[in-house]
């Protein structure tokens, strides 16, 4: 957790007011190096290149495919590591 910290301290530094996206990205890149795992492990076993991971994880695209990677990399869905981008579909759906 203290490494984790040091990363947001940089990013608040370098960027007053962080967007929440780079935030997200420094706690992918920390939770999956916990695993002994990186973006280009993600990338080679998605068959995409790195940039394109780390573009999906900051937040400057989308790719259902990369996000699911990421995701099943952490032992989480998609929908919970990026919710704005998986809306709760049920909560308008009448009853």
């Amino acid at each position: 957790m203290k490494l984790l910290t040091g990363i947001v301290l940089r990013i608040m530094v370098k960027n007053r007011h962080p967007r929440k996206d780079q935030l997200r990205h420094e706690r992918i890149k920390y939770e999956l190096a916990r695993r002994g795992l990186s973006l280009a492990q993600i990338a080679r076993q998605a068959g995409v290149g790195i940039s394109a991971v780390s573009s999906v994880s900051i937040g400057r695209s989308r790719s259902t495919k990369i996000e699911q990677h990421l995701a099943s990399a952490l032992n989480m869905d998609a929908a919970q590591l990026f919710p704005e981008r998986y809306p709760d579909t049920s909560k308008g759906a009448p009853k």
